[in-house]
């Protein structure tokens, strides 16, 4: 299939773009110009377009494509998650989705956050409530429903992915584990909640199997919950990650509330995924360990590109 990636230098977007070339699709990834390439450079048989955000739907019009993924999004840091940059981005989607119907687009694929749901105490299924808290979460939110009306509208398949949390090599910046390696690289303690919340932490090249799945897969529609079947406590994956450090620094973990139903689940139900064929393949403890060996400066092999290695960018502190 012919997939156009809009963001694929993102996180996501570049393990995406990893997924659907090893499975044999002719892939376009589509970036602003001002986005650093670091993550996708050099990928064998990946065609790359960097325009303004403004011509993106003329590429959609004037490409072929058979599925056109939305997986772009400005303010994801969390310092803008309650920034009104967050509504900027369903114009921008509007209009793809309108080239996509105009260019005889099968699917179009858009990316959702388990912020959709907010603080949740029992695992959240996609028929659960929304709830954001957030500005970006009541966004989500806004994208996925102008998104299922127009493409209803329009005559247009269309996939909602809901993601969870999501870790691994090539992930941005200040995230908790890469927080975590720099300060026990450093031989500095790390204060951290109690760490009974269940946490569903999907490795990368999981979820970008995951979403390759959500846009070629005959099946898939609607909204797709995307994170890990098995969610443990959140202090049993920071203690495995911690054990890949041989450092003088100590996790501080938060007293546990005293009443469990306070305890938050970031748990999603999974089954319409798995439906699809889609099974997680990395092991918790492979997963953590690759992290920490990518987090500290080691070489780390592409799980899609033998020959490769996951790039790291220009100018990272390497940790020992």
């Amino acid at each position: 299939m012919r997939v156009a990636v809009f963001g694929a230098g993102g996180f996501l977007g570049a393990w995406t773009v990893r997924a659907l070339l090893a499975a044999g699709h002719d892939v376009v990834g589509v970036v602003r110009p001002t986005t650093d390439l670091w993550r996708v450079g050099g990928l064998p048989a990946l065609t790359l377009i960097s325009q303004a955000s403004e011509e993106w739907p003329s590429i959609v019009e004037r490409g072929r494509f058979e599925i056109v993924m939305l997986l772009d999004w400005e303010g994801v840091a969390s310092s803008t998650r309650n920034d009104e940059i967050q509504w900027s981005n369903l114009e921008r989607h509007r209009l793809l989705v309108e080239a996509a119907a105009e260019a005889g687009v099968r699917r179009v694929v858009g990316l959702g956050s388990q912020a959709e749901y907010g603080a949740r105490t029992n695992r959240s299924d996609e028929e659960s409530p929304t709830n954001p808290e957030t500005t970006y979460g009541e966004a989500k939110v806004a994208a996925m429903l102008q998104l299922r009306n127009q493409c209803e509208l329009l005559g247009l398949a269309w996939v909602w992915a809901r993601v969870f949390s999501v870790y691994g090599p090539m992930d941005n910046a200040g995230m908790l584990l890469a927080s975590i390696a720099g300060s026990l690289g450093s031989n500095v303690d790390v204060a951290l909640s109690s760490g009974q919340q269940r946490w569903s932490y999907l490795y990368a090249s999981d979820a970008g199997a995951a979403l390759a799945t959500l846009a070629t897969a005959a099946q898939a529609g609607g909204i797709v919950n995307v994170g890990h079947p098995i969610a443990p406590p959140l202090r049993e994956i920071v203690e495995q990650f911690a054990s890949n450090f041989d450092s003088g620094g100590r996790l501080l973990f938060a007293p546990a509330p005293a009443d469990p139903s306070e305890i938050a689940h970031l748990e999603p139900a999974t089954l319409r995924l798995l439906a699809l064929g889609w099974t997680p393949e990395v092991s918790q403890a492979h997963g953590l360990s690759t992290t920490a060996d990518w987090l500290t400066g080691h070489g780390v092999t592409d799980p899609y590109f033998a020959s490769l290695q996951l790039p790291r960018p220009a100018g990272a502190r390497e940790q020992n």
